[in-house]
């Protein structure tokens, strides 16, 4: 994805591997809440995220989506900003539980991951990509 102008942190690319990527092509409508605007304002832990997202019919996505999103959208993020994917948490290489999140860091696109476990926090102002439930 370098080529593409996408920068994939170093830790990432071990999480890369665990993922077995979809090739049927399907349409995937994403919304980018915030924890505050999800219910949360001043933030929570992310079992309690998914847990009230679901709720709103928001659904957790592939991680691939954050590939997708990056080749296709990823212009369009701001610098400065990044969206953590809502999706199942993947081991890393050292035995953490991560989440796959997209950002603009200094001008460039970045693929990284973040905190994934069930109890770790997240405050308000966090954006998380969910699919729309149809």
């Amino acid at each position: 994805m370098i080529d593409k102008g996408i920068n994939i942190a170093r830790w990432v690319d071990d999480i890369l591997k665990k993922i077995e990527l979809v090739t049927e092509e399907s349409v995937v409508r994403l919304t980018n809440p915030s924890v505050s605007e999800i219910g949360f304002k001043d933030g929570v832990k992310l079992s309690e995220i998914y847990k009230k997202a679901s709720s709103q019919q928001l659904r957790i996505v592939h991680p691939q989506v954050a590939l997708e999103f990056l080749l296709w959208h990823g212009d369009g993020l701001e610098v400065g900003q990044w969206i953590i994917l809502a999706m199942e948490p993947i081991t890393d290489s050292v035995g953490a539980l991560v989440v796959l999140r997209v950002g603009r860091h200094s001008g460039s696109l970045w693929l990284s991951a973040s905190f994934g476990r069930p109890d770790d926090f997240w405050d308000g102002v966090n954006q998380f990509f969910f699919s729309v439930a149809n």
